[in-house]
């Protein structure tokens, strides 16, 4: 195991994240958990980005989701008025952007993972559906695993030479929440909720990628780069309702938010610093026209610039607070199942002691944890749903014949004796490092049906 030295030097970053994406066995998770810790620990000594009460989170979100409208607005309207390219003058400027970008962009979403078992709880269902969404519900064409690397393959040179130790940072960290979904989830759902928020700087880099005729979905989803996917979002608040110590659970959904805040920045480069385009590229280095689909820069355009545009009407918020619906007077209510089970578990860790900017490496896991507010509300019910069947002739030997994966798969499906064996089965090969294999996308479509019946 890592000591605390370890995990706090440039190195970790890559280490941990070579590791996880490999495999996620107890040690390297143990090892990521230490590496959480630290930079939480690192993280505590910002300022916070999210208001200090839950009540005010909503007015917050609304203001930030129209402050990335407007920029988005001045980037349009000084492009139309001849503005150049704010990041990428050449493809080429752009796919050495890509490959530098590639753990943090190949690993984006991972830490969703982290929740993948909670299937049979209502409240983390719509982060379920987001991480099944990453995985193009196990659709090769939809991965986005396998859609970055083809958006790699026209690069030329090792994908991997001179990528910066800081550029994994973001990518260790998605791959341990995901590898510790139970004792960091407030954390977990902090960081996926300021993952989910609109983002001037994806926003802008996703269309000048289009311009340049590069797939900038694979770069990053245009849901997620205009916050209207905010499932962390209605967890949280699903959460919220029935935690034993909101505010202490609060706290920690902030450290989570800040840790994703001061990590996950991207350094996009400035058009000015590639060198004169190719003559192949020459038609797509002139300004283009109006953006579509979404695109908000990171800074103001100059006032001159957007002076003489012709007027418009405001423009809409990218995720006003009434797009996200309060499901806590129509929830479902969970049964005698894992829902119950979690709340006299450490299944929900909510301790009012486990702000991290006090705690340390060594922090007992059992202050880390707390307990859901059952009796204040109502039992959750949710309609029991069937386990679909793979067949597999009934033979004795049939295990040992078995020399395709996917037909293993198959088989170990059919022999489960209740839908939660399944899922626990298919869960397994979810995990980041598995999920873009044939067996990890088989497994992912079967788990989509199950999910979703």
């Amino acid at each position: 195991m890592q000591n605390p030295v370890a995990t706090t030097s440039p190195e970790a970053s890559r280490r941990i994240y070579a590791a996880l994406s490999e495999a996620g066995d107890s040690l390297r998770a143990a090892d990521a958990a230490l590496f959480l810790r630290s930079q939480l620990d690192t993280a505590a000594g910002q300022a916070a980005c999210l208001p200090a009460r839950y009540d005010e989170l909503a007015g917050w979100i609304s203001h930030h989701a129209q402050s990335v409208t407007d920029a988005y607005h001045r980037y349009q309207v000084a492009r139309e008025f001849g503005a150049p390219r704010r990041h990428f003058a050449t493809q080429a400027q752009a796919r050495q952007f890509l490959r530098l970008a590639a753990p943090a962009r190949l690993a984006d979403g991972a830490s969703l993972y982290g929740v993948v078992e909670r299937w049979d709880d209502v409240d983390f269902q719509p982060m379920i559906a987001s991480y099944l969404e990453q995985l193009g519900n196990g659709v090769p064409d939809r991965n986005r695993y396998l859609l970055y690397r083809d958006l790699q393959a026209g690069g030329a040179g090792n994908a991997d030479a001179g990528i910066p130790l800081g550029n994994y940072r973001s990518a260790a960290l998605e791959l341990s929440l995901a590898h510790n979904g139970d004792d960091f989830l407030p954390e977990l759902i902090g960081y996926n909720l300021s993952r989910q928020q609109p983002s001037a700087e994806l926003l802008v880099a996703r269309h000048e990628l289009t311009e340049l005729g590069l797939n900038a979905d694979a770069f990053a989803a245009a849901a997620v780069a205009a916050g209207s996917g905010p499932s962390a979002l209605l967890t949280l608040r699903g959460v919220m309702a029935r935690v034993g110590d909101p505010a202490a659970f609060y706290r920690r959904v902030a450290d989570g938010y800040r840790l994703h805040a001061l990590a996950a920045h991207l350094p996009l480069p400035a058009a000015s610093d590639a060198a004169a385009p190719l003559a192949a590229e020459a038609p797509d280095s002139q300004p283009a026209g109006p953006q579509h689909g979404g695109a908000a820069p990171s800074a103001a355009i100059q006032p001159a610039t957007v002076q003489s545009a012709p007027q418009r009407e405001p423009a809409e918020p990218v995720l006003p607070p009434d797009a996200v619906p309060d499901r806590a007077g129509a929830r479902p209510a969970s049964s005698q199942g894992r829902t119950q089970a979690a709340a006299s578990s450490t299944a929900l860790p909510a301790s009012a002691a486990a702000q991290h900017g006090s705690s340390s490496a060594g922090h007992d896991a059992a202050q880390r944890t707390g307990q859901l507010a059952t009796a204040e509300t109502a039992p959750r019910v949710r309609t029991d749903r069937p386990v679909i069947r793979h067949h597999f002739p009934a033979d004795e030997h049939a295990w040992e014949s078995i020399g395709c994966e996917l037909r293993l798969l198959e088989a170990r499906l059919a022999a489960s004796d209740s839908k939660e064996e399944a899922m626990a089965t298919l869960a397994r090969l979810l995990a980041p490092s598995l999920q873009h294999t044939p067996a990890g996308l088989m497994a992912a479509r079967i788990y989509s049906q199950l999910f979703n019946l």
